[in-house]
């Protein structure tokens, strides 16, 4: 039988199983340091969104005077997402980091501003994609950069202190 779930964190203790089956495997991604975008596509509408606030796209995308409308239209991914749209009918939202020149000082020292997607977001079944549907869609559906992974198959280690100190560090 499969060891039974922490209800909270103070809970969690290394597992008695050694059957790989018995543990919940997570995605760890590399944390980039830039700034929150979304850009969705929904009801025949395309939006990017800072990370507060609705940003609107100009009717000629050759007006855009926001960082995040225009990566995205340099990136293609309003395009992208425009298409897929029509083609599946899917109303999706991506989620990433723009990352670039005069954002976070540029941390990660790009020479233009880049997104890169690490979450997705079906509105339509009201769910975030699974890692393995994200990455498909992501990468090899729409062709956009992902976050950098560092690994796709972790099982949550424990203490959660062990995890917490895994996650400092350089992008």
């Amino acid at each position: 039988s499969s060891p039974s779930k922490p209800k909270d964190l103070k809970d969690f203790k290394k597992f008695e199983s050694n059957d790989p089956a018995d543990y919940e495997y997570f995605e760890v991604t590399y944390k980039l340091d830039g700034s929150s975008i979304t850009c969705f596509a929904n009801e025949n509408k395309l939006g990017v969104c800072s990370r507060n606030n609705y940003l609107a796209i100009p009717d000629d995308w050759h007006e855009a005077e926001s960082h995040f409308i225009e990566a995205a239209i340099e990136q293609g991914v309003l395009f992208k997402l425009a298409l897929y749209h029509s083609m599946t009918g899917r109303n999706i939202a991506l989620q990433g980091e723009l990352c670039g020149p005069g954002i976070q000082s540029n941390f990660e020292g790009l020479d233009k501003h880049e997104i890169f997607i690490y979450d997705v977001y079906d509105i339509d079944a009201r769910r975030y994609l699974l890692p393995e549907e994200r990455r498909e869609l992501v990468i090899w559906e729409l062709g956009l950069q992902h976050v950098p992974i560092f690994s796709s198959n972790v099982w949550l280690e424990c203490p959660i202190e062990k995890i917490l100190e895994s996650a400092d560090g350089a992008s």
